[in-house]
């Protein structure tokens, strides 16, 4: 999947519900996207096809499960850094709904969150960017189909490693309303 397929079949599905249509303002924020800097990327150590996916198509404001996504400006990159103590070997690229940093780890390219309530401790959520798109696009569709039950399973085509316990994923599966 492409970056612009990727965007586009987001707002897509995020659009499809009935009567967003006659709220602008929900329609809007809906469909925005956060686009990443490509050069700010690779200087700090994503590789191409990870800088290019967030330069060309970026990541949805906000997306299930309790996720924001921020290009930050390199005086918010030097602050995250120094004044949050965010390791430097994660590059930050958001935040879950509990405030922790979500960021890709350097060194594997997966994405990741620290657990601030756990000393930052590393969550592992996907293996790539590419993987974490598709899931995030998965997760989507099963919660409008109300078949959150089935994550795991449909995520282990994506990412098995992403279905592992202790991992974003999984714990995602076992607290969500859906499940059965």
């Amino acid at each position: 999947m492409t970056p612009i397929e990727f965007r586009q079949q987001f707002i897509s599905n995020a659009l499809a519900n009935p009567g967003i249509e006659q709220i602008p303002e929900l329609k809007e924020q809906l469909s925005k996207f956060v686009q990443f800097d490509r050069e700010t990327l690779v200087v700090r150590g994503i590789d191409q096809s990870a800088a290019d996916f967030l330069a060309e198509g970026g990541l949805p404001q906000d997306a299930a499960p309790y996720l924001n996504f921020n290009a930050y400006s390199e005086q918010e990159l030097k602050d995250l850094y120094d004044l949050y103590e965010m390791p430097k070997e994660i590059f930050p690229i958001g935040a879950n709904g509990s405030g922790d940093p979500l960021g890709i780890e350097i060194s594997s390219q997966a994405i990741v969150f620290l657990n601030h309530d756990a000393n930052m401790q590393r969550v592992f959520i996907n293996s790539s960017i590419q993987q974490f798109a598709q899931s995030l696009l998965c997760y989507q569709q099963l919660l409008k189909q109300g078949q959150g039950h089935e994550l795991l399973e449909r995520l282990q085509s994506i990412d098995p490693v992403a279905t592992k316990a202790g991992s974003m994923w999984h714990a995602e599966a076992r607290s969500n309303p859906y499940r059965v």
